[in-house]
């Protein structure tokens, strides 16, 4: 159950991560599932495992709708890039299978079944703007919890 993702710039130069969920991965480093991304290019694009950056990451099954994977990338210029789909397989080949992109800077959670994710970027490192999931759902509390009459006071406050 694999899906490869393409960063790719406006030349058509392209940088590949590979997330693959099976049977024996954990959603920890596995020294078997996981691997290091150990190019040495100015154009990168992996996904992360805490701080470390792996071009291949092996996942847990079974699959979670919930999961998400933390994506980085390192663009060379200032310029307009996409992240697009390159490959499927397994449960990701069902078109009814949600794949999704958010982009955290902007607030977008885009559907990677419909079509390249255009964005454009400073030159950098960024481990912190793109995570790829399965549901374009946020997280939210319920207007009743919400509401309930807690008031939370942080260490500060005393």
């Amino acid at each position: 159950h694999r899906i490869w993702l393409d960063l790719i710039t406006q030349s058509d130069v392209a940088s590949s991560a590979l997330v693959g969920y099976l049977q024996g991965a954990t959603n920890a480093k596995d020294r078997i599932y996981d691997g290091y991304d150990l190019s040495e290019t100015n154009l990168r694009f992996y996904s992360l495992i805490g701080a470390e950056e792996m071009t291949i990451q092996g996942k847990a099954l079974p699959f979670d709708q919930e999961d998400r994977v933390p994506l980085g990338i390192v663009v060379p210029q200032q310029s307009s890039y996409k992240i697009a789909v390159n490959s499927l397989d397994g449960l990701f080949t069902d078109i009814t299978q949600n794949i999704y992109l958010e982009d955290t800077y902007l607030n977008i959670i885009h559907d990677l079944r419909t079509v390249p994710y255009s964005f454009t970027s400073e030159r950098g490192k960024f481990d912190d703007r793109f995570i790829l999931r399965y549901t374009n759902q946020t997280l939210s509390t319920p207007e009743e919890i919400a509401n309930f009459g807690f008031n939370i006071m942080t260490f500060n406050e005393y």
